[in-house]
C-alpha cells in the first residue's frame, strides 16, 4: 500500500482538511490528530496495526492505494 499522490492537506485554526482530487473525497479532523496523521501516511503498516478501521476507511475512499496501482493512467 501506498499514499495516493493526489492528496493535499490543509491547515485552519485547529482542523486539518484532507481531500483527495482523484476520488473527490474529503475530511475534516482536529490539526493534532491531522499533523499525526500526515507522519503515518510514509508508515502505513504501523497505521494498519495502530489504527485499522481509519486505515481501512482511507483505503475505501482513495487516500491509500494498492502499490501496483498507476494513478496517471486512472485519468
Amino acid at each position: 500500500m501506498k499514499a495516493s499522490n493526489y492528496n493535499f492537506v490543509f491547515f485552519e485554526s485547529d482542523w486539518g482538511y484532507w481531500f483527495n482530487s482523484l476520488s473527490f473525497r474529503y475530511f475534516r479532523i482536529s490539526r493534532g490528530v491531522s499533523e499525526k496523521l500526515v507522519s503515518f501516511m510514509d508508515q502505513l503498516d504501523e497505521m494498519e496495526q495502530y489504527a485499522p478501521a481509519f486505515y481501512k476507511k482511507l483505503h475505501e475512499n482513495g487516500f491509500i492505494i494498492e502499490d501496483e496501482v498507476d494513478e496517471l493512467s486512472l485519468i
